[in-house]
């Protein structure tokens, strides 16, 4: 059984989660490069693996990108997005941990929901 996130005046994670997870195409990508560490694609590639619009990916992968998450570089003047693994692996572990559980994925789908978040 996995442990229910504290809050974040509890943990100093939750706040960097709160910050990184602030929409469904976010959520989409974190949980796409977790399962696949190894991955590498462009804005459009990554639309088509998570089945988001292409301009909710482009600015999700931007600020993930500047938050450390994920890393890119330019092939063929486009850039590539892969993950980030030596960053903030184990808040994302963790989190996605919570996440895979019935409550866990209920809390935060419903918290996104709430933020104005459109699936």
């Amino acid at each position: 059984m996995v442990e229910p996130l504290p809050s974040p005046e509890q943990s100093p994670e939750l706040e960097l989660l709160d910050s990184l997870v602030d929409s469904f195409a976010k959520l989409d990508l974190i949980t796409y490069f977790h399962g696949n560490p190894w991955s590498m694609d462009t804005a459009e590639g990554l639309a088509r693996h998570i089945g988001r619009p292409l301009e909710k990916v482009e600015e999700s992968a931007l600020a993930l990108t500047r938050q450390g998450v994920l890393k890119v570089f330019q092939q063929d003047h486009k850039p590539v997005y892969s993950f980030n693994s030596s960053t903030q692996t184990r808040v994302i572990d963790k989190f996605l941990a919570f996440y895979s559980t019935p409550d866990g994925r209920l809390v935060i789908l419903t918290r996104l929901l709430q933020s104005g978040s459109a699936p």
